[in-house]
C-alpha cells in the first residue's frame, strides 16, 4: 500500500477525524467507536512501520494491517491511498537532511495543576517516561544532521531519573546548544551544578511569588519554597538563566500581583520576561481564558514575540522573525511516548523514533504545510477541526 502521507493530517487527541488536503480540500470523518479505534491504529502503523519511497510518499505492507485497518484505507481516496510498485529511499539521504532543533518531550509528568498548561491532566498524570537509550540515539543521528539546538523539556523534565538525566546532559555536551525548561521545583545539588556547566540556557517558569500564590495556581503546597530552593542551588552554581513570569487572566483573578512575581524573579536572575499570552494547545475545545493584558508600567518585560517558546539567541543562531515550526524552521517534537509532531502546541502525527526515516519523513510532511496559503502553518487546521466537531461550516483559504 503507498499513502500520500503528506496530504493526510492526523491529530491523536481528535481521533475521529482525518482531513484530506487537495484541491479541493475535503473530509473524512471517522464517528462511531469500532471506525475510531481502526482509523487511530492505521494512522499510527502509517507513522510508525511506514517507509519512505523515492516519490515521497509512504509505503506500508498491507501483511501489517488488520481487516478494520484495511476498511479504513479503502474509504480514503485513491489519489491519498493507492496501490503500485516503489522503491524506498536509501540511508544515504539522511546525510542532506539538517535539522535546526529537536525538542525532547523526555517526561509527559508534572506534579504542578496549571490551569494555562498546553498538555491534558489525563497525558501529564500517565507519567511516561522516554527511554533513555532512545534519546541517545535520536541525539547520535542529531549529530549526523548537523542540529545545533536541542531543548528538553516535559512535564516537568526533573521527575526523570537524576542519574540517567546528568549521564543525558554528559552526552550533550560540547555537542549542543541546549536549553532545559523547568518549573525548579525538584532540583538537586548534582543536578543544578550539571545545569550550569552543560547547559546553555535553563529557563524557569515563575507562577508565583509566595507560599499562598504558588499554592493557588499551581494547587501544590510548600511549592513555592521548593521552587524557591531550586533557584538557589542554581544561583549557587552559577547557572545561566531565563525567567519567564507566566501571568495569566486565572492570576487576575486569584488577586496575585504580577509585580511581584517580577521582584521574586529578578532576586534570581537579571533577564526576567512576561509571558501574558497563553496557546491553546492539544485541548481545542477549552476556551481560551488565559491570554491577558498587563500594566503599561511592566510592558518592558514583555518578549518580541510573547508567547513563543524560542529565545533571541536560538533565533539569532538559526531561526526567521517567525519561529512558528510550520512555516520557517525544521523543529521536530518528540513526545515522551516516542510519538513525532510538529511542534509542543500541534498533536497532527508525523512519525515515530523508532521509525528509521522518521527525519524524512518529518520534512516531506511538515514542508508541504509552508507552501499552503495560510500564515501560522497548521494552527489554521486546527479552526477547520473545530468547526466540524461543533457541525458547523467552514470556508477554506
Amino acid at each position: 500500500m503507498i499513502i500520500d502521507w503528506a496530504n493526510i493530517i492526523y491529530y491523536q487527541r481528535i481521533p475521529n477525524i482525518a482531513l484530506i488536503l487537495k484541491d479541493p480540500l475535503r473530509i473524512a470523518i471517522f464517528e462511531s467507536e469500532k471506525e475510531i479505534a481502526s482509523a487511530k491504529a492505521f494512522f499510527e502503523k502509517i507513522a510508525r512501520n511506514g517507509r519512505v519511497t523515492y516519490d515521497g510518499k509512504i509505503f506500508l505492507p498491507d501483511s501489517t494491517l488488520n481487516v478494520d485497518e484495511k476498511n479504513i484505507a479503502s474509504k480514503l481516496p485513491t489519489d491519498i491511498i493507492s496501490e503500485g510498485e516503489f522503491s524506498t529511499i536509501n540511508d544515504s539521504l539522511f546525510e542532506k537532511i539538517k535539522f535546526e532543533e529537536i525538542v525532547f518531550e523526555i517526561t509527559s509528568y508534572c506534579n504542578f495543576h496549571c490551569p494555562h498548561c498546553l498538555l491534558p491532566k489525563k497525558y501529564r498524570m500517565s507519567k511516561k517516561f522516554l527511554n533513555a537509550k532512545t534519546i541517545k540515539e535520536v541525539l547520535k543521528k542529531a549529530e549526523k544532521m548537523e542540529t545545533p539546538h536541542i531543548t528538553i523539556t516535559g512535564g516537568e523534565p526533573t521527575f526523570y531519573n537524576h542519574k540517567n538525566l546528568i549521564k543525558l546532559l554528559d552526552f550533550t555536551y560540547d555537542k549542543f546548544l541546549t536549553q532545559f525548561n523547568t518549573n525548579a521545583y525538584n532540583i538537586d545539588d548534582d543536578l543544578a551544578e550539571k545545569l550550569a556547566e552543560n547547559v546553555l540556557m535553563v529557563k524557569i517558569s515563575i507562577y508565583g511569588y509566595d507560599d499562598k500564590s504558588y499554592e493557588k495556581y499551581t494547587g501544590v503546597k510548600n511549592a513555592f519554597q521548593k521552587v524557591k530552593k531550586g533557584l538557589e542551588l542554581l544561583n549557587k552554581y552559577d547557572a545561566n538563566l531565563l525567567i519567564d513570569i507566566i501571568y495569566t487572566k486565572v492570576h487576575q483573578k486569584l488577586g496575585i500581583d504580577v509585580e511581584k512575581m517580577i521582584s521574586f524573579g529578578e532576586e534570581y536572575c537579571g533577564e526576567v520576561r512576561v509571558i501574558s499570552i497563553m496557546l491553546k494547545g492539544w485541548n481545542l475545545l477549552r476556551k481560551d481564558l488565559l491570554s491577558t493584558t498587563i500594566p503599561e508600567k511592566i510592558k518592558k518585560y514583555l518578549p518580541e514575540n510573547a508567547g513563543k517558546t524560542f529565545h533571541p539567541y536560538i533565533r539569532y543562531f538559526s531561526l526567521p522573525n517567525d519561529p512558528c515550526a510550520l512555516t520557517s524552521v525544521r523543529s521536530a517534537y518528540i513526545t515522551s511516548t516516542g510519538w513525532i509532531y510538529s511542534c509542543p502546541f500541534n498533536d497532527e502525527l508525523v512519525s515515530h523514533v523508532l521509525n528509521p526515516h522518521w527525519p524524512v519523513i518529518y520534512l516531506i510532511k511538515v514542508g508541504l504545510m509552508r507552501k499552503l496559503p495560510w500564515i501560522g502553518g497548521r494552527c489554521f487546521v486546527k479552526n477547520i477541526f473545530l468547526n466540524v466537531l461543533k457541525k458547523e461550516t467552514f470556508e477554506t483559504p
